[in-house]
């Protein structure tokens, strides 16, 4: 695979006849297509009407299966970018989702951005929920993003006491099973879970 990172750049004809010219005179054989998008947005109306109710699709995308079925024509290899737990969507649906700051107000990290909080394992299946629907659609790979906490230093100070690993005092609240997993330990379970649940439909993740 020789990829590029396209993002949104594949939502006209035009832009897609200009692709694959390039990859004709080149060694290009593949595609990273924002899916599930930064602000927590789906490019598509995907092909699933528990998802689309929920108003997270617009149309950024409005053909995505011929689109594919374009470039796999072609010998392009199509891999889907899911940005994970950065999302400034989904809150205003599931307000249970996002992460909050101690005092109970919704935390916002330095560039202004809201974040799901990975301790609550509903928010592992509503992003496995959108990278399955993907592979279903038609994607050959799944590319996660933003699978981690923010590293924003408005979410913790470090602690002075000659340690690295995770030596932070919190200025969120986690809550759940956050006294017995660290961050590492909670994003390494979600990896499993994700790669678990999409195994049986033969994605590479």
């Amino acid at each position: 695979v020789k990829g590029a990172y396209v993002g949104l750049n594949l939502n006209s004809s035009g832009n897609v006849e200009k692709w694959l010219n390039l990859a004709k005179k080149t060694e290009l054989n593949a595609v990273v297509i924002d899916v599930k998008a930064d602000t927590g947005k789906v490019t598509y109306q995907m092909d699933n009407a528990a998802i689309r109710e929920l108003g997270i699709c617009i149309s950024q995308y409005t053909d995505m299966k011929g689109l594919l079925k374009t470039l796999k024509e072609n010998g392009i290899y199509t891999i889907a970018r899911v940005v994970c737990f950065k999302d400034s969507t989904v809150g205003s649906i599931h307000p249970d989702y996002m992460l909050y700051n101690k005092d109970g107000s919704l935390f916002v990290d330095g560039d202004g951005e809201q974040w799901m909080n990975p301790y609550n394992r509903d928010t592992w299946e509503y992003i496995v929920d959108i990278a399955e629907q993907a592979v279903l659609d038609g994607f050959d790979e799944i590319c996660f993003d933003y699978i981690r906490f923010t590293t924003s230093k408005l979410i913790s100070k470090k602690l002075d006491s000659g340690k690295y690993d995770y030596n932070f005092e919190y200025r969120v609240e986690f809550g759940y099973d956050s006294d017995e997993l660290n961050p590492r330990q909670i994003i390494t379970a979600f990896t499993k879970y994700a790669c678990n649940r999409l195994k049986p439909l033969g994605v590479y993740v």
